[in-house]
Order: structure tokens, then C-alpha cells, then sequence
């Protein structure tokens, strides 16, 4: 929908854009709508769904954030990078292959590993900051009619011009799209965890 040309696609003043997941996906789609829409004058309503609570109960995940993160957030989006978030840096990597094993390093550019929930909530926050409506609950139906898509959850129904799926793998979400589009779910992805 955004393009290099800074154009906000189709949108036009006060049309509704409805984004479903609030990660850091989500977020930073919702922070760029708004964000270049005010750039074009446009007042772009956006309407996330997160049905995830980050709080202290969540499950951890760790996260690497690698360049060139730190410049897309601060350039592109306008957004402070979350310093607070960071858990370490990640200064360089090692390739093993069976008895070698060789270092790649990065010139300078760092990475950084942080926890889900401290850079999900600090987006998620700051989508809040720009006028992003986010609600709490997760999406049940999702409806597209000629000139409007209609999103149903546990906290009520919206209408909104544009639908974003942000929602990662979640099942729920992707059955409800596979009812109503083409949508068909990516394979199973594993990740294998290494010290």
C-alpha cells in the first residue's frame, strides 16, 4: 500500500484501515499509515486488533532485531529505537560446518537481542501515541462486501475500508480469512534453538 514514492495507495481522507495483530508487523504499519498520511494531509482512521495481553505472564520469546532496524524505525517511522528493550548486542555471528567454523563479522553494524513482549509493547505503544485505535480482543469473522470489509471479535464489530493481516501463524485468524479469500496458510515453519 505504501510505495517508495511516499504515495498513501487508494486511501483517501478519513477512510478506515483495520489491521489484525499487533506485533511488531502490525505496529509498524499502523505508525506508518499514520505517519504518511498526516505527511499528505490525509486522516487516516487505523483500527488494530490485538488480542494478546503483553504482560508479565506471557511467554518470552527471544528476538534478534538486525540492521537495518535501528534506521527504520528512527527514519522511516519516526520512532525512537527502544534502548530499554535490548537484552545484549550481538556484535558478530560463526557459521559452523561439521569441524569449521568461521566468524562473519558485521562492520560495525550491531544486532540486538531483546524479548517479544518488551518490543511488542513498546510498539504497540507508540501505534497508541500516533492515534492508532487499538482493541483488545481477537478476531472471530472477517466479512468482505463490494465496498467495505466488515471485522467481527470478542469486543464488538468494525467496518473499514482497507484490511491488514499482520497476525503471524495464527490458525484462528488464518482460518477466518481462508473462509472469505485466497488466503491459504504458509507451511508449518520450526525454528531450532541454539546457544
Amino acid at each position: 500500500m505504501i510505495s517508495k514514492s511516499n504515495k498513501l495507495g487508494p486511501l483517501q481522507d478519513s477512510q478506515t484501515v483495520i489491521i489484525i495483530g499487533g506485533g511488531p508487523a502490525g505496529s509498524s504499519c499502523a505508525i506508518s499509515l499514520k505517519t504518511l498520511g498526516r505527511r499528505l494531509g490525509k486522516d487516516i482512521n487505523v483500527i488494530l486488533y490485538e488480542g494478546r495481553k503483553f504482560d508479565p505472564d506471557c511467554i518470552k520469546r527471544v528476538g534478534v532485531l538486525a540492521p537495518p532496524l535501528v534506521q527504520t524505525l528512527e527514519e522511516t517511522l519516526g520512532v525512537p529505537f527502544p534502548c530499554q528493550a535490548i537484552e545484549r548486542k550481538i556484535v558478530g555471528y560463526y557459521l559452523h560446518s561439521g569441524d569449521a567454523k568461521i566468524r562473519l563479522y558485521m562492520g560495525g553494524n550491531l544486532s540486538y537481542v531483546t524479548h517479544n513482549i518488551a518490543i511488542d509493547t513498546y510498539l504497540l505503544e507508540k501505534a497508541r501515541e500516533m492515534g492508532v485505535t487499538v482493541l483488545p480482543g481477537r478476531v472471530e469473522e472477517i466479512n468482505f462486501y463490494s465496498s467495505k470489509v466488515v471485522v467481527k471479535s470478542e469486543v464488538g464489530g468494525t467496518e473499514g475500508d482497507v484490511l491488514v493481516g499482520a497476525f503471524g501463524l495464527d490458525a484462528t485468524t488464518a482460518a477466518s480469512l481462508e473462509k472469505v479469500t485466497p488466503y491459504r496458510r504458509p507451511k508449518p515453519l520450526y525454528s531450532i534453538i541454539t546457544k
